[in-house]
């Protein structure tokens, strides 16, 4: 009857332990990768200035994972500002080198998404008033809608962000009626370590809910910039084709495995006192 009681006392703890791993992996998930499980978005925002778009933000459903649509609605150039100053802390914004996401770009028409390009500037300095740009590009594609395609650039000596400033980032996308969807910002140091995100007070939430239908299959591709040249994405081979619905997912699910693992060892290590001993 003890030996029962010791073995329910130890089922009851393993269902606190893995329920509590599943916050760590939230936790962790969130700490490095602005995901928009969320929901939330509200440290980004649309300029609005000559030339832009009016464009309109929403979180949405892509393949399984939430993303945050940019839907384009003049064909002109919409111009995401990514505020940096409400995502990490103000005594490390000095620590980030390249900003790296996820982008996939749709056409609402129905047709080829064709040629896209633009460019990923930064506002820095000590009044975060320094502008710097690379352009990017990414070659034609003869479906309606993009793979995912990873998105970086990696300041230049002397463009770098200074600590308590306003610091931004601006993506834009030359006019034309494509929507795009971005995911899984990262902020990275110069040897690749993430840096840690803290949102603040950023709580705008969703303002619509829609599901695209992305099950055109395309090729995986990745998309760098230089300030100095632009970097055209190509399709690799058949081996490694992929289509939006491997859009990555964040989170360390092992993360919970293990401390499932460990609980399963505290029950089994109770029941060998008991009986006197266990073969593993």
């Amino acid at each position: 009857m003890k030996l029962q009681k010791k073995v329910l006392s130890g089922i009851a703890a393993l269902t606190l332990i893995f329920s509590l791993s599943a916050n760590v992996t939230n936790v962790s998930a969130a700490t490095n990768v602005a995901d928009f499980e969320d929901g939330k978005y509200g440290f980004i925002s649309m300029m609005q200035d000559d030339g832009a778009d009016p464009s309109e933000l929403s979180v949405v459903d892509l393949n399984g994972t939430k993303v945050l649509k940019v839907d384009v609605q003049k064909g002109a150039v919409p111009k995401v500002q990514i505020n940096v100053a409400d995502m990490v802390d103000a005594g490390s914004l000095d620590k980030i080198k390249t900003i790296e996401f996820d982008l996939v770009i749709e056409n609402p028409s129905g047709e080829v998404v064709n040629w896209n390009g633009g460019a990923i500037g930064s506002n820095s300095g000590a009044d975060a008033g320094t502008w710097s740009q690379s352009d990017w590009s990414l070659e034609e594609y003869s479906a309606s809608i993009s793979p995912v395609t990873k998105m970086t650039r990696t300041f230049k000596a002397g463009e770098e962000f200074v600590n308590d400033t306003q610091a931004t980032y601006l993506f834009m996308k030359w006019a034309n009626n494509n929507d795009m969807y971005i995911d899984n910002i990262k902020f990275l140091t110069a040897d690749g370590t993430p840096v840690a995100l803290n949102f603040g007070g950023s709580t705008k939430e969703a303002v619509k809910e829609e599901t695209t239908d992305t099950s055109t299959d395309t090729s995986a591709s990745t998309a760098t910039t230089d300030t100095e040249t632009t970097t055209e994405a190509t399709a690799t081979e058949a081996t490694t084709t992929a289509t939006a619905e491997t859009l990555p997912q964040t989170g360390t699910a092992p993360v919970g495995l293990y401390f499932v693992l460990g609980g399963a060892l505290i029950v089994v290590g109770i029941a060998a006192k008991k009986r006197g001993s266990v073969e593993f």
